[in-house]
């Protein structure tokens, strides 16, 4: 499949994303972000606390939004000032944004907005299943994702990744969308092999060409 067709199937294809993770000894990590005006497209590494929105976005400019994608669908969240409410709903928010999720956040201000998600590593065996279609996904731990076959990232033919660059508010032609031809991780414009690494706290699209869900386990510990 065309790179031009599934950038258009995004907004209308999706799948919930399921994700398992289990813990060893725990370890505590920060990660520094930088986020300019407008959407990023972000991952939390990490287990801040219970992972919810008050939790890990706790004092951000009134208006940020966190959208999430699953099911075909986006949900919105909104910061009030003081709490994160449903954007459709006015109630108090029920989303988390945990380990091995993507998901938007918007910020409304004019200036970038420095965040620090402080919370646990995630350890041990960890399987991230991506189900058919689109998903809206990150790393389950906070260390860059390189597409190679030593971390038994799945692969099959047609697979997709597709970044969100954050300069320019689009998503990325060449090296930032991947496509696997059954082997090998290419670069979508040139047909290079690339194995250009995702970036800790950087969420990003997978498309699986599949009826049936890839999943990914690995496993993790802090020396």
């Amino acid at each position: 499949m065309k790179t031009k067709t599934l950038l258009m199937m995004v907004a209308s294809s999706a799948g919930a994303l399921c994700a398992m993770t289990s813990q060893i000894e725990a370890a505590t990590q920060s990660i520094p972000l930088s986020l300019p005006p407008g959407f990023c497209l972000l991952a939390n590494n990490l287990h801040v606390g219970d992972n919810r929105l008050n939790t890990v976005f706790p004092s951000v400019p009134v208006e940020s939004q966190v959208l999430k994608f699953a099911n075909n669908n986006y949900t919105a969240d909104i910061f009030d000032g003081s709490n994160w409410l449903d954007a459709l709903t006015g109630n108090p928010s029920r989303t988390t944004v945990s380990p091995g999720e993507g998901f938007f956040f918007f910020n409304p201000s004019s200036q970038n907005l420095q965040v620090t998600f402080t919370g646990e590593v995630p350890q041990g065996p960890l399987t991230i299943c991506f189900p058919p279609g689109f998903a809206l996904v990150g790393s389950p731990v906070p260390r860059p994702l390189f597409l190679n076959s030593s971390n038994g990232f799945p692969r099959a033919l047609e697979l997709e990744i597709l970044r969100y660059i954050r300069p320019g508010q689009q998503y990325g032609p060449g090296y930032r969308c991947m496509i696997v031809d059954g082997s090998t991780w290419l670069d979508c414009a040139t047909g290079n092999p690339t194995t250009l690494p995702i970036p800790v706290g950087e969420g990003f699209f997978i498309y699986n060409p599949l009826g049936t869900a890839l999943c990914w386990t690995t496993s993790f510990s802090v020396d």
